[in-house]
């Protein structure tokens, strides 16, 4: 008796029709040949795949191996992302279509995580997805001989679907996070844009420590009157450093701010909101007395 496997979808099929092209391709090489016929229903496209009359059990367990490999890597390659849009169009319609873009674009690094060569989170990330999608389609084929593809997500895919939601949600906080740091930094620019210059030029030396230290253009030690009500301010809380510098730099509102980063201090987030305060009078120092580095240049 023949054994046979139908697969169906509504979208894409050709990726599907290649995919297991490859997967029976393997198996031809193996002297196991398939046999492939295409129908269809509406809008669904379904393929069937039959072994010969003489079939081995193990030769059927290896059939449906195959098949829910390739079934797998449909919907993680094709499938994922048209989940990922159809969440954002039922649970974040107020996005704008830009906005939803930049969500889809963050959850697929999410779930991409990273590509860097020698970094195995990506890959043992997207294998232990792969894994459980595998599982319930083998599980499925264990009772089943057709398998529509749009179907099975929906009803047999629940857990794979709400992953997505969390990653959905988590990228979503990410661009609300964005929004308001990009505003955060609009109302400090307007503050710094309105304010009369109280220095023509003033030197910051981010430390290691995290903490600062101010100087004028000739690198004399600022006067602390500037830090002073900013100090005030927080002494209830913690002092965050990266706050105070930014406090004190609007409050002096120099007309240049030279940034001065020794090699062992990391002040990324620091000199980025400089930059976006600041604009064009942000000057990034790469050598001097201050930071023993060599050339200056405009950053």
């Amino acid at each position: 008796m023949a054994t046979s496997i139908s697969i169906g979808t509504s979208q894409s099929f050709e990726l599907i029709r290649s995919q297991l092209d490859k997967e029976f391709d393997m198996l031809h090489h193996e002297g196991i040949d398939i046999s492939l016929a295409e129908t269809s229903l509406g809008n669904y496209k379904f393929l069937n795949c039959s072994m010969g009359r003489t079939v081995k059990p193990e030769q059927e367990m290896v059939l449906k191996h195959y098949v829910a490999n390739a079934v797998s890597d449909f919907i993680l390659n094709h499938w994922e992302n048209l989940i990922l849009r159809n969440i954002i169009r039922e649970h974040y319609y107020y996005l704008t279509k830009e906005e939803k873009e930049n969500v889809v674009e963050k959850a697929v690094k999410i779930l991409e995580a990273s590509l860097r060569p020698g970094d195995n989170d990506f890959y043992m990330y997207r294998l232990n997805r792969k894994s459980k999608i595998l599982h319930k389609v083998l599980d499925y084929l264990s009772l089943n001989s057709k398998i529509n593809i749009d179907g099975f997500i929906k009803f047999r895919l629940q857990d794979y679907v709400d992953d997505l939601h969390h990653v959905l949600e988590q990228a979503v906080d990410e661009l609300m996070l964005e929004k308001e740091y990009h505003e955060f930094i609009m109302l400090l620019k307007y503050f710094v844009d309105i304010q009369e210059p109280r220095a023509e030029k003033i030197h910051v030396l981010l430390l290691a420590s995290g903490s600062f230290q101010l100087f004028d253009d000739n690198h004399r030690v600022v006067n602390n009157e500037f830090l002073e009500g900013c100090i005030v301010e927080m002494v209830d809380n913690e002092i965050n450093y990266e706050d105070l510098l930014i406090s004190a730099l609007i409050t002096i509102a120099p007309k240049e701010v030279v940034m001065h980063i020794p090699e062992s201090c990391k002040a990324v987030n620091t000199v980025k909101t400089i930059e976006g305060v600041f604009g064009e009078r942000a000057v990034l120092c790469y050598g001097c007395p201050l930071c023993g580095r060599q050339n200056q240049k405009k950053h």
